[in-house]
């Protein structure tokens, strides 16, 4: 899977990470010999475990307070008393973690016990507090609904640690309450992309890299989640090159409507026919700001489903120009424009499939102080 985007847990001693004065301590293992000191957490969370609820974690806080000058205020750190053997039996990560070998690891066993630093830049500390909630069998204070950026948050960390399995349960159930009704927006598609990648939802995938596909109007990233590249570099080029056939035929169809009308102007009728075609179309090129200068790739500004339904028969018509030898239906705009359009569907989202069938180990940097 792709790079958090984040950084990764760092070990600290007493003496150098030492927990600020008030900051409250959930023992989600009263014998736990990890402590893991959570940073981006609401200043208002109950100072005691049992009194948390699954309401509190549900993604609908608010943001950190800012201070009057604008700055963030600074923040107590939650500190959460955890288990060794739950976070390597559910994460990979974590597994590998305290394995021989590494620092943490070797501190750990010598020690008896190991503080972390847990900062995130892409999931606050909430999503990560649920996620440890989960792995240490605390069910009945995990929320059963969250918000979309809880989720994107939550699969943040779910891919980062490594630990899918171990949260599949609430994740299909969180994913099934909030997944109905369509993407409207490139960055709630990004959020679904990334969900859908972790989880493993090959509808919503396909639908997400579709809605990105054609209504982003520059070039597509990641806006700093952890989508692989292989997936972002796709849709880009599946977008540029669309639109580059696109524009390309719709300037062959200019200059072919010109010529054909052309040739066949003899007066009459006809030469009206011929202003008002190709007329008509410049002027709709021009609008569409697709003739002069022809935009080229990354085509900012350009978005693929407004473009087709620009350029659809009912928007591109031109006046009916008719007498009783030539009624001139293959010579207007609009059966000029389906013509273009049947060669050019919207194109479609990306298969899951695609990606996954020999996908590359994740790229996990191993934690240093």
């Amino acid at each position: 899977m792709g790079d958090a985007g984040s950084a990764a847990p760092t070990a600290g001693s007493a003496s150098t990470q030492r927990k600020s004065i008030g900051s409250p301590v959930y023992e989600l293992d009263p014998d736990g010999d990890v402590t893991l000191v959570v940073h981006d957490v609401p200043q208002d969370l109950p100072s005691d475990l049992k009194d948390l609820t699954p309401e509190l974690l549900a993604g609908n806080s608010k943001s950190p307070k800012q201070t009057t000058s604008g700055q963030t205020a600074e923040q107590r750190p939650l500190s959460l008393r955890a288990s060794s053997k739950h976070l390597g039996l559910a994460s990979r990560y974590f597994s590998r973690m305290f394995k021989s070998g590494f620092r943490e690891g070797n501190e750990l066993r010598n020690n008896g016990h190991i503080e972390l630093v847990i900062k995130h830049e892409k999931a606050n500390g909430i999503a990560f507090l649920v996620l440890m909630l989960i792995i240490h069998c605390r069910n009945s204070q995990v929320p059963r609904v969250v918000s979309r950026e809880m989720l994107t948050a939550f699969a943040v960390l779910v891919d980062y640690y490594d630990c899918c399995d171990a949260v599949e349960v609430f994740s299909d159930m969180w994913i099934a309450a909030i997944e109905q009704g369509r993407i409207g927006y490139v960055h709630q598609a990004l959020d679904w992309l990334l969900i859908s990648w972790v989880f493993s939802k090959d509808a919503r995938f396909r639908e997400s890299s579709g809605v990105i596909i054609t209504a982003c109007n520059t070039t597509i990233t990641a806006n700093g989640l952890p989508i692989p590249g292989a997936i972002i570099d796709m849709m880009d080029n599946k977008r540029t090159s669309f639109l580059q056939i696109l524009i390309d035929d719709l300037h062959k169809q200019l200059i072919g409507s010109a010529l054909d009308c052309l040739k066949h102007s003899k007066g009459g009728n006809r030469e009206i026919c011929t202003a008002s075609v190709f007329g008509t179309f410049t002027k709709r090129m021009v609008d569409l700001d697709i003739l002069t200068p022809k935009p080229q790739s990354p085509f900012p500004g350009i978005q693929i489903w407004k473009l087709l339904s620009e350029c659809s028969a009912t928007k591109m018509q031109s006046p009916c120009i008719t007498d009783s030898h030539s009624p001139h239906d293959r010579c207007r705009l609009s059966a000029r424009m389906s013509q273009v359009l049947q060669s050019h569907p919207k194109p479609a989202g990306l298969e899951l499939n695609m990606f996954r069938e020999g996908k590359p180990p994740s790229k996990k940097v191993r934690p240093e102080a």
